[in-house]
């Protein structure tokens, strides 16, 4: 199989050698001395990252990232930009552009960690988006085998992608209706545009899903109650691109007739009119109209209802921002319409989900008012809420019990009034109960549903919920039928009243169970390979530094060995890699075999191991210890039993005389390394603080 490749892209060759050496045993590497060169070489196959330096001859650093960025096929590859610190200024311009940023001088192991780094991450996103498109295609096969409508199964599905990013609001409904509303305008005001009511249909249709790609975008980002930061908010614009991607690998929409539409308005619903939206900064008519109906629709809709990040705004302030720019600039044929139809728009939000429909009078809009009026009344008031809401409650009932039917998520519901939780009908068949509760608080007590640790987090968990939380999520094992505990995702909203302004309470709540246990298992296994070094068996890098957190959250003092084996890449190349691969299992056997059960060890690198002695009353244990090590080290036996002349190189830092985290420790006792591999004489070396001037 071949190997991945590394590009370097520097003007000085011994910048590139240096990068070359360090990662030359892993990746094929692929040197170019400026920008030309460069773009040649982007048409090999597997790259999977590449330097590049701030400041190039015959090709300048920001045009050669322009060119990569905007080629499918190089788009993903990670950049790591190396600069001096005087390049700050370049830094800041192209910073949207790159993974991480390097500079020089070099420090090996710290490069050598950040590429791991930026690569895992880059595969986990890849292994996301894979994840999100099997889902969606078997959700879409298994509907489409119900000899359902187009529309019904955009409908359940969207309404199942709704459910699961946590938006249980009818957005995507109240988008399909506003956008409809403004091309009905577009097509009677504007026949350039060539609208038909067919086309408003499937517009209508492809709004639904402008948002599909966001099942890709981590829930930490879709739920973070702040703002984001550039590199989240970068990813959370990925959503646009990520969704089109879905939906023309799906067999499914690429069969629809108006499939085109579904792709536009994935992609380009967050473009502006003056080219500042994303992903592609289109002007004007570059965007199809139709797009830029659901772009508006989106972005009033966003306004006026509650987000994780931000309260809902009222409909007027929602007006006026639009109209002002505050939300990007719009076509003014959209806004001329927008304006003229604010009231269809707001009676639009009242009957599907957010206020009473008695919110917007008569009275008001013979005054011409298009705000809320004022609420004299408060028990009047709050009697219209509950109507309204035990209103929406029923319908939501029905819709929850036949999208049940068609999902393979459990869903429940309870109400104040009568007490009863109940479940749909797939739960009687999962657990061998009953799907009605007449107490739900019988699952709070001792039950053959819930083992008896996970209902004790239970009670906590609830006991602890403050007045008015809106929603609640966790993951708690349930016991089947079969008496075998299976992993569920738990999903509640909840519906909260007050009486007399001096109690609140919780009328109601609807929610959702979803079976994990397979992805649970998988993730177990994922923490497990992230966590073990699949070779040795020993910590890797990650497990390491979530081990060494917690040890500097104490003040009780510990050694940090930094180990490597002398001159093991010439042994690889004399012996091969399958002895060199059998010679680290047997130097990882010797740490094992030569230090307590208590200790940490981990492989870091290649050939680079770390040991953590924990407990230490005084440092000449750990002294004692280490060359112990390096006797243990020249006693390796060879692969074909004889013993070799091996042996190995160790630096010791100690917590916390040499460091307060993780990084420091490391990063010292490696100095601490390269004194001891420049002195044959000595089986180790001490951090000491003149050591930082060591050029590695």
């Amino acid at each position: 199989m071949e190997k991945e490749k590394i590009l370097i892209v520097d003007e000085y060759e011994i910048n590139r050698a240096i990068l070359s050496e360090l990662f030359s045993r892993e990746y094929d590497i692929l040197e170019a001395g400026n920008g030309q060169d460069a773009v040649s070489l982007l048409s090999q196959p597997n790259i999977c990252l590449i330097f590049l330096d701030a400041r190039l001859p015959t090709m300048d650093t920001r045009s050669l990232l322009r060119m990569i960025r905007t080629q499918k096929k190089l788009a993903q590859i990670p950049v790591l930009l190396m600069v001096s610190s005087t390049d700050d200024e370049k830094v800041r311009q192209m910073l949207p552009d790159v993974a991480d940023v390097i500079y020089r001088p070099f420090h090996p192991g710290i490069i050598r960690r950040r590429v791991s780094r930026i690569l895992e991450m880059q595969r986990l996103e890849q292994n996301t988006d894979q994840i999100a498109q099997a889902q969606l295609t078997y959700q879409l096969q298994w509907l489409k085998g119900r000899e359902l409508s187009d529309y019904m199964i955009i409908d359940v599905l969207s309404t199942v992608l709704e459910f699961r990013m946590h938006d249980a609001g009818g957005h995507v409904q109240r988008i399909r209706l506003l956008t409809c509303l403004l091309l009905e305008q577009v097509k009677e005001r504007w026949p350039r545009y060539h609208l038909t009511d067919e086309i408003i249909r499937q517009v209508g249709l492809a709004a639904m899903m402008h948002d599909v790609g966001k099942i890709a975008v981590p829930d930490k980002i879709l739920e973070k109650p702040g703002p984001l930061n550039v590199e989240e908010y970068e990813q959370a614009k990925q959503h646009t691109t990520a969704g089109t991607h879905l939906l023309k690998d799906i067999g499914f929409f690429n069969d629809l007739p108006g499939r085109s539409y579904y792709y536009d308005v994935c992609r380009w619903h967050h473009e502006r009119w003056d080219g500042s939206g994303y992903p592609d900064g289109l002007t004007g008519e570059e965007t199809p109209i139709w797009a830029q109906a659901v772009g508006l629709a989106d972005c009033y809709d966003t306004l006026v209802n509650r987000r994780v990040y931000k309260p809902a705004y009222s409909h007027q302030e929602a007006v006026q921002m639009i109209l002002r720019g505050d939300c990007g600039c719009f076509n003014p044929v959209l806004l001329d319409i927008f304006q003229d139809m604010e009231q269809q728009f707001y009676r639009v939000i009242l009957e599907n989900g957010l206020l009473p429909d008695t919110e917007f009078s008569e009275t008001d809009s013979q005054k011409g008012s298009s705000s809320a009026p004022y609420r004299s009344n408060p028990v009047v008031y709050e009697k219209i809420l509950n109507e309204r809401v035990n209103r929406l409650l029923r319908q939501e009932q029905l819709k929850y019990q036949k999208l049940a039917d068609l999902s393979q998520d459990i869903t429940f519901i309870w109400d104040r009034d009568s007490n009863l939780l109940r479940f749909s009908s797939e739960f009687s068949r999962i657990f061998g109960m009953d799907s009605v509760f007449s107490d739900a608080s019988s699952l709070l007590k001792p039950n053959r549903l819930l083992p008896e640790r996970d209902r004790l987090q239970l009670n906590e968990m609830i006991a602890s919920l403050p007045p008015r939380t809106p929603q609640l999520q966790f993951q708690v094992q349930l016991i089947h039928a079969d008496q075998k505990p299976r992993w569920y995702a738990v999903y509640i909203r909840f519906f909260w009243d007050e009486t007399g302004y001096s109690q609140t309470y919780c009328t109601s709540f609807i929610g959702k169970l979803t079976c994990i246990d397979e992805r649970k298992q998988q993730t177990l296994q994922w923490k497990q390979e992230a966590t073990f070094d699949y070779l040795t068996g020993l910590y890797r890098r990650s497990g390491l530094d979530m081990e060494l957190q917690q040890l500097t959250a104490q003040s009780e003092q510990f050694a940090l060995l930094y180990m490597d084996v002398d001159h093991f890449k010439q042994i690889n190349d004399q012996r091969g890699h399958l002895f060199g691969d059998k010679f680290l299992k047997a130097f990882a056997d010797i740490l094992r075999s030569n230090l307590r059960s208590t200790d940490l060890i981990a492989r870091i690198g290649g050939d680079e191991f770390v040991a953590v002695l924990k407990s230490l009353p005084n440092v000449s244990i750990a002294f004692r210890k280490a060359a112990q090590l390096a006797a243990a080290f020249q006693q390796i036996p060879d692969i074909d039993g004889k013993t070799g002349a091996f042996s190995g190189s160790i630096g010791i830092a100690f917590y916390p005389e040499d460091g307060m985290t993780a990084d420091q420790l490391i990063r010292r006792a490696d100095r601490a390394l390269y004194r001891c591999k420049n002195d044959p004489q000595v089986a180790y070396v001490r951090y000491t603080p003149d050591m930082e001037y060591i050029e590695s």
